[in-house]
């Protein structure tokens, strides 16, 4: 049976550490050795193809457009910044926080997790107003970090007002809109795209240097791979093929990042705008953000919505929280259907079994990931993570970087990462600030 799902997208820690802590709570002694970062501050020596060895990746998830080719802004508008109010000793409501993030780790207060984590940045908002907020290393408040695959959620929320607009429907087939793409989306539908159930012969083990992952890795994330093509990265999706769809009678999410790249297209030709920009004027410009995002495109100027999208930390919580608020950012405005959450994600009969997490189960609809708590989210590479729970208000943002081999390839990363929001939530869902 093919791979589940992506590791390498999915990860973020590892158990060892390389980096000074922030400091423990009050009244916690912690005696472990810390030691200093592994951190490249030199934009020039780092080359696509170098950007994920150690020393490097710090540097590359706060500088994306410094390291990545063609980025491009995606704009606040110019609308006011909206506040986000701070509540006073927030961290007191945290201060109860405990985790078993992997098997054989010690159980960890909120600090450590974030140390262990390798955290660059870390918010926790309920009801629109700041309880948290970390910076554990080099990263500052005002520098935008990419959220690798934790930003696919944009492309289900621009196609929620297509669908409301009457541009396109869940049942829509995918070759109506692109008939240029291969066998891999015959007789797929929008919705089955959207919900990560698409078999096609790809894979995303990118730790195997055998694996066609590896050509998606390439083609799409730097655009070197497909420099050569005329059509670049749309090159490369035109030429994935079917895989034999009885190859997953569990009903498990076949993650693949090639399928939100396609949503991106489809994005683009529906609206005749160019990925990035659409982010901007259906989502971004709408949530009262303080600063720019930034999003890269290949060398053709296709735009890659499979994860390539950079926030501040704040920023991307001002935007993600809107989802669990129906649709509602921090602006009054709405972004996102009224009543489309609760109709098309909790109430799809389509949804794939994401098999992540242990204090909760999970499943994926419209890009994005869901619980019986309330709960929504989206991981990413190097652990990234957007949480927002419509039944309590809380939103989590938290954004990392790998500074260690092996790191990308665990699955303990994914599990922690999910883990950590449901037990934040758990202690935030009855305060009332």
């Amino acid at each position: 049976m093919k791979k589940l799902i992506s590791i390498s997208l999915i990860t973020a820690v590892l158990v060892t550490s390389v980096f000074a802590d922030e400091g423990n709570v009050a009244g916690e002694e912690d005696t472990k050795p810390r030691m200093q970062p592994l951190l490249n501050y030199e934009a020039g020596s780092i080359t696509t193809a170098k950007w994920d060895e150690p020393e490097n990746r710090h540097y590359t998830y706060s500088n994306f457009d410094k390291v990545h080719p063609y980025p491009t802004i995606i704009s606040r508008g110019t609308g006011p910044v909206h506040p986000l109010p701070v509540v006073e000793n927030g961290m007191q409501y945290l201060r109860d926080f405990r985790i078993k993030p992997w098997k054989d780790a010690d159980e960890m207060n909120l600090s450590r997790y974030l140390y262990e984590t390798r955290a660059d940045a870390f918010v926790v908002l309920k009801d629109g107003k700041l309880v948290y907020e970390a910076y554990p290393r080099q990263l500052q408040q005002d520098q935008p970090h990419t959220m690798m695959s934790s930003s696919k959620s944009l492309t289900a929320m621009v196609i929620a007002q297509l669908i409301a607009q009457g541009k396109t429907s869940l049942d829509t087939k995918i070759k109506d809109i692109i008939p240029e793409l291969g066998s891999a989306f015959d007789g797929v539908t929008l919705h089955q795209a959207l919900n990560m159930d698409v078999a096609m012969k790809f894979s995303e083990d990118y730790t195997d240097p055998n694996s066609e992952g590896n050509r998606i890795f390439v083609a799409e994330c730097w655009g070197e791979g497909c420099e050569n093509d005329p059509e670049g990265a749309r090159g490369f999706l035109k030429s994935l093929t079917s895989e034999d769809t009885s190859d997953n009678p569990d009903n498990i999410t076949l993650y693949n990042s090639a399928v939100t790249s396609v949503l991106g297209w489809v994005i683009e030709r529906i609206t005749g705008m160019n990925y990035n920009y659409a982010v901007s004027y259906y989502l971004f410009k709408h949530v009262g953000a303080e600063h720019n995002a930034i999003g890269l495109n290949d060398q053709t100027g296709f735009a890659h919505a499979s994860g390539y999208v950079a926030f501040t930390a704040r920023d991307a919580a001002r935007l993600y929280s809107a989802i669990g608020n129906d649709g509602i950012a921090p602006t009054s405005q709405r972004i996102i259907p009224k009543g489309y959450i609760s109709k098309h994600v909790y109430g799809d009969k389509e949804a794939t079994i994401y098999p992540y997490g242990t204090e909760s189960d999970w499943k994926y609809s419209h890009q994005l990931i869901y619980n019986d708590k309330g709960g929504m989210a989206h991981m990413g590479y190097g652990g990234q993570l957007w949480y927002s729970n419509k039944d309590t208000g809380v939103t989590i943002i938290q954004m990392s970087s790998i500074d260690a081999e092996g790191a990308a390839v665990t699955y303990n990363s994914a599990h922690a990462l999910l883990d950590m929001a449901d037990k934040v939530n758990d202690l935030l869902k009855d305060k009332k600030f």
